[in-house]
C-alpha cells in the first residue's frame, strides 16, 4: 500500500480543516514536516506544532495526532493534522504533502482501506455512508444503528441461515452414516435454500421498490416556459441555484437544492419546462421532468397569470398548485382569476420575485414533510441502495445456481455452489469462515453427543 492523504472535512472556509494520510513509514516520510515533533509520537497523543516547509518557514499551525496501525481507522498508520479552515492553507498543506510522496486519495479511499484490512465490513461501510449522507436525524439515527449493530441488519439474519444451511449439508456430507433421524434429509435442504431463495427474491424486490436516486422528501417543481419555477428555486434557497432568463427553454437539467427543516431535508428539483419543441437538448430535460415524477415526494405546479393553462403532465401522486407571479395583478384582479380558474382548488398565490405568499407554501410543504419522515422513521429494510441491490441478485443467483444439482441429488455439486455463495458473502460480512460452520454444526446437532 503507498501513502495517500486527503482532506477529511467539507471543502468550505470554517474554524477547522482536517486533513490525513495513510499508510506505511508515515513518521519517516512526514515526521520532519512538523516543528516541534518528537521522532517516535505516543500513539493518540496529540501534539501542538506547526507545519513548516524545507526552509524552516511556517504553512500553518495546529494539532497532530498519530495513530498506529492496526490500531487505526483503516487498519495502517494514520496521521491527522487539525489546522485552521482556510481552503488555500489545507490546499497548500495537501499540495506540500504530495511533493513529499503522499498520492491524493481516491473518493472512499481511507473507508476502502478499513475493508481491505478488515476494520470494516462492506455493510458498515454502507451503514457509514448512510450516516453521512442521511437527510434527517431518524435517517441518521438508522445508519448509526447498523454501524453500530450490524447484527440488527435484516441481512446479518441471511448470513444466519447461510451459516445453518452450510452446516446440514457438511452434517450430510461427513455423516452419511448417521441413522436417518438424526440427518438432515435431501428434500430438508431443498426447503431450506428454497426459503433462503424467497427471502432473497422478497429483499431484492423490496430494494428496487425503495432505490431511489434521491434519499429524502423531493419536490419537483414543474410548469410551463416562463413561469417563475428557477427564481421561486432560487428564492426558496435563499441563493442563485438556477439560471433565470425570459428566453423559453433556459433550464434544460434537473437542478437540486436542499432546505433543510426540524424533521429533515426537503430536497427541491428545479425542473425543464414543459412545451413541444424541436430542441434535442430541451426535448431531453423534458423527458428526464417526466421520468423523475415517479421518484418525487411531491410535485408543484406552476401556473402564471400570464399562462394559467395546466400542465399537460400524468401525475398520481400528491400534489400542490401554485399560482406564480401573482404580485402582477391587483388583489380584486387575482381574486377574481382564482374564483374563475381555480375553484374549490387548494391553490397558494406567490410572487418568486418579492417572496410574497412563500411563508404560506413553504409551510404546507414543510407539514408534508414532516409526515413523511415520522412516517419513515421506522426503517424495516434496512436501507436501500444500488451497492446492496446489486449484492443481494448476485447472491440470489449463485444460490439458484448452487441449487439446481441439489435438485438432482447431486450433493458434492451444489455444496461446492453453495461454498462460491459463502465466498461471496464475505464481501459484504467479512470471513465466514469454515469453524464457524463446524461450531454450527456440533451446536445444533450434538454429534458425539
Amino acid at each position: 500500500m503507498d501513502q495517500i492523504v486527503a482532506l477529511a472535512t467539507p471543502p468550505l472556509p470554517g474554524p477547522l480543516g482536517i486533513v490525513r494520510l495513510s499508510g506505511p513509514d508515515l513518521i519517516a516520510s512526514f515526521g520532519k514536516v512538523f516543528s516541534p515533533f518528537p521522532e517516535s509520537p505516543t500513539p493518540r497523543h496529540a501534539y501542538l506544532t506547526c507545519i513548516v516547509n524545507p526552509d524552516g518557514t511556517p504553512i500553518d499551525e495546529g494539532i497532530v495526532l498519530f495513530f498506529r496501525g492496526p490500531d487505526s481507522f483503516t487498519g495502517e498508520d494514520v496521521l491527522e493534522l487539525q489546522m485552521h479552515g482556510n481552503l488555500h492553507s489545507l490546499r497548500q498543506i495537501q499540495n506540500f504533502l504530495v511533493s513529499l510522496g503522499a498520492r491524493p486519495a481516491k473518493p472512499g479511499e481511507f473507508s476502502y482501506r478499513a475493508f481491505l484490512h478488515q476494520k470494516m465490513s462492506l455493510l458498515k461501510a454502507e451503514s457509514l455512508n448512510r450516516m453521512i449522507q442521511a437527510p434527517s436525524y431518524q435517517s441518521y439515527l438508522q445508519g448509526l444503528n447498523h454501524f453500530l449493530s450490524p447484527s440488527a441488519d435484516p441481512l446479518s439474519r441471511l448470513r444466519d441461515e447461510l451459516v445453518s444451511l452450510l452446516a446440514h449439508f457438511y452434517v450430510m456430507v461427513d455423516h452419511l452414516d448417521l441413522p436417518e433421524e438424526e440427518s438432515p434429509v435431501l428434500a430438508d435442504l431443498l426447503s431450506r435454500m428454497d426459503q433462503l431463495l424467497l427471502k432473497l427474491s422478497l429483499m431484492v424486490r423490496d430494494q428496487k421498490k425503495g432505490l431511489k436516486r434521491r434519499s429524502g422528501f423531493t419536490v419537483a417543481l414543474v410548469g410551463h416556459p416562463n413561469s417563475g419555477k428557477s427564481s421561486l428555486f432560487n428564492r426558496i434557497l435563499g441563493e442563485t441555484r438556477a439560471i433565470v432568463s425570459t428566453v423559453p427553454g433556459t433550464t434544460r437539467d434537473v437542478i437540486e437544492g436542499r432546505y433543510p427543516t426540524s424533521f429533515g431535508d426537503v430536497i427541491f428539483l428545479d425542473t425543464a419546462g414543459i412545451r413541444t419543441t424541436d430542441d434535442p437538448l430541451e426535448k431531453e430535460g423534458i423527458r428526464m421532468t417526466r421520468s423523475l415524477l415517479k421518484e418525487t415526494s411531491l410535485v408543484v405546479f406552476l401556473r402564471t397569470p400570464e399562462d394559467p393553462s395546466p400542465v399537460s403532465l400524468v401525475h398520481r401522486g400528491e400534489s400542490i398548485t401554485v399560482l406564480n407571479k401573482s404580485d402582477l395583478l391587483s388583489k380584486a384582479a387575482l381574486g377574481e382569476l382564482i374564483g374563475k380558474l381555480f375553484p374549490g382548488t387548494s391553490l397558494y398565490p406567490v410572487s418568486s420575485r418579492t417572496g410574497k405568499g412563500l411563508p404560506d407554501l413553504l409551510g404546507a410543504i414543510e407539514e408534508r414533510a414532516r409526515v413523511y419522515y415520522e412516517g419513515n422513521s421506522q426503517d424495516v429494510q434496512g436501507g436501500a441502495s444500488r451497492v446492496r441491490l446489486d449484492l443481494l441478485m448476485r447472491f440470489q443467483r449463485s444460490l439458484r445456481a448452487a441449487r439446481i444439482p441439489l435438485s438432482g441429488g447431486q450433493l458434492l455439486e451444489s455444496l461446492h455452489g453453495l461454498e462460491q455463495v459463502r465466498r461471496e458473502w464475505e464481501d459484504l460480512f467479512g470471513i465466514v469462515s469454515h469453524q464457524e460452520v463446524y461450531d454450527r454444526i456440533f451446536s445444533t446437532f450434538c454429534i458425539g453427543k
